[in-house]
């Protein structure tokens, strides 16, 4: 029976992932769960012309992907649509995962703040924590694009689309921060990480 979760969303590069895993080598009878595995999921089983906001960068690459999300702004509004999207199947891939481990790391850019809230009204009998990991140095994030690339193709396209690649996680990360403060959820800077003491 799960007795405790961490709820952690934010843009992409954030350190999400990589924390949660820690967390879990850290912690007998811990899982993760990251909503890149559910959308890829709910991707094979769901039709895009009855769920079309799930399906935005379906088809594209790269370069194609920021010619159809030219702005910052529309590529993280559909992010945010096709995470609006996912949110029954993230709360089911929760909810299943509740009865069989003590403590859950649900992770991804699909975790919204008011969907982490949400998740901490529902179920209220388990010890829940919403956090929001950010950053806002562009020089490390460029970097990060550089090494691995949000496609996971770093060095396979021109170096311009890069610049692209920053200002969208950029403006994701702002977003996350507006959102985080709207709803309630914990703001942690990826500087402050290795401080955060997880019981």
């Amino acid at each position: 029976m799960l007795q405790r979760g961490y709820l952690i969303g934010g843009a992409p590069l954030a350190g999400k992932t990589y924390w949660a895993q820690a967390m879990v080598a850290g912690h007998e009878g811990a899982v993760s769960v990251g909503t890149d595995r559910v959308c890829a999921a709910a991707l094979r089983r769901a039709r895009p012309d009855v769920q079309p906001n799930l399906f935005y960068a379906h088809g594209h690459d790269v370069e194609s992907f920021y010619r159809m999300y030219d702005t910052p702004e529309k590529a993280v509004a559909a992010a945010v649509l096709q995470a609006s999207e996912l949110e029954e199947a993230v709360r089911l891939a929760f909810q299943r995962r509740t009865r069989r481990h003590r403590l859950m790391i649900l992770e991804g850019v699909a975790l919204t703040p008011s969907l982490s809230k949400r998740l901490e009204r529902e179920f209220e009998h388990v010890a829940l924590q919403s956090f929001v990991f950010y950053d806002d140095d562009a020089s490390r994030i460029l970097e990060r694009i550089r090494t691995r690339g949000l496609w996971r193709t770093a060095g396979a396209y021109p170096g311009h689309v890069a610049d692209k690649e920053l200002a969208y996680v950029l403006a994701f990360n702002d977003w996350f921060r507006r959102e985080a403060q709207a709803h309630g959820c914990l703001l942690v800077h990826i500087d402050t990480l290795p401080s955060i003491r997880f019981p």
